[in-house]
């Protein structure tokens, strides 16, 4: 293999691990190939840990890119605030979650630090971005101002706006109209990169060609990082330490430039329930299965559905995860399904004789089972 074929297959390689990204627990993948071509997908449980797992986007098509939704990471109800939802995008487990039950009445000072949500210094949740923390802590902080009667209202508007599927579509082609010069300047650098230099050495030869060719890429990478900087200045005028730590990584690695909209995708449709993004991307007949599980989920939720015994924290969660599933549901109807028919038990498979299912999983057992251990013991119903 010659220094310009070991160059290339490394070239190659960079490109399809800059296709890759770290999807933490709790959050739904969207890889799209364009706007309305989109598939879901959760970490991948054999490359990845406990708090998340990889996802493989589009490689070698620049101007594709993979939105990452994480769900709302805490349960708001009219006495404080939870660190916990009882809503699990894996059928498996649930995220991780603090647990920690904090009284709007004793809260001094809501504040997000990074990717954490801190009140009076204490831990309530560890979020999928700095986006998100921002987010949840300005949530906080609005509700803790209301008057008490007031709150019940302000969750139930917060939810159906993270639920509104024509709220999720106009993100969705706001984004594409915003970074249209980008995915296309994107697009251009790799075609630069994988196509005209290769042909460049063959032609005049690698010793020739090799300064010229780096030089060009990083000149085009500074010019992606500039335009990139601009867009995200309007999208997110505030994260100033973000927006300059991205953009140096985007002039200095020419394969990070050639996907530069996809940093933008990572926090574009942050604050939308996951489901609500799914339905602005993904085809009808691929998000059947998410919608199921989710509506399933919400009927028969994995137990223990709240991590303490206080009232006042069980009384939250159970509010929260019933205002949730009246919105999901409506969500789900929005998309042209029906829930009764996605929450139904399957026909029995005739495997077993006296046969029960799970309602939330469907996992088939026989005679004499009567709960399902993987859904943390949700009594079974009968076939």
């Amino acid at each position: 293999m010659t220094d310009g074929q070991a160059l290339y297959l490394t070239l190659v390689v960079l490109v399809l691990l800059e296709a890759v990204a770290w999807v933490p627990r709790g959050a739904l993948a969207l890889p799209a190939w364009s706007r309305g071509r989109a598939r879901p997908a959760l970490p991948h449980r054999t490359f990845g840990n406990a708090r998340g797992g990889a996802v493989l986007g589009v490689p070698l098509l620049p101007e594709a890119v993979t939105f990452l939704v994480p769900q709302w990471p805490v349960a708001l109800g009219r006495d404080g605030a939870l660190g916990w939802v009882t809503e699990c995008l894996e059928a498996e487990e649930r995220a991780p979650h603090t647990g920690l039950f904090l009284r709007f009445d004793e809260m001094k000072r809501v504040t997000s630090v990074g990717n954490e949500v801190r009140v009076d210094g204490e831990l309530l949740a560890q979020t999928a971005s700095s986006t998100l923390a921002q987010q949840v802590a300005e949530a906080i902080e609005a509700l803790r101002q209301l008057p008490t009667e007031a709150r019940p209202a302000a969750i139930e508007q917060r939810l159906a706006a993270q639920c509104d599927l024509d709220a999720a579509r106009a993100r969705v082609a706001a984004f594409y109209q915003e970074t249209r010069g980008l995915r296309t300047a994107g697009l251009a650098l790799a075609v630069l990169a994988l196509a005209v230099a290769p042909a460049l050495f063959l032609s005049i030869g690698f010793a020739r060609a090799w300064l010229p060719a780096l030089a060009v890429l990083y000149v085009g990478s500074v010019a992606n990082a500039a335009l990139w900087v601009r867009i995200h200045r309007r999208l997110a005028p505030a994260a100033r330490l973000e927006r300059w730590t991205h953009a140096v990584g985007i002039a200095l690695l020419p394969v990070s430039a050639m996907r530069a909209a996809d940093v933008l995708a990572r926090t574009a449709l942050t604050g939308l329930h996951p489901l609500a993004a799914a339905g602005a991307l993904v085809p009808r007949a691929q998000l059947e299965p998410l919608a199921a599980h989710l509506v399933r989920d919400a009927r028969w939720p994995l137990r223990p559905t709240c991590p303490t015994t206080e009232p006042d924290a069980q009384a939250t969660e159970r509010a929260h995860r019933e205002a949730l599933t009246r919105h999901l549901e409506d969500l789900v109807r929005a998309l042209g399904f029906d829930p009764e028919h996605l929450a139904a038990i399957p026909p029995p498979t005739g495997e077993v004789d006296d046969e029960r299912c799970c309602p939330r999983c469907h996992a088939s057992y026989g005679g004499g089972a009567t709960t399902c251990d993987d859904c943390g013991g949700i009594p079974l119903a009968t076939v």
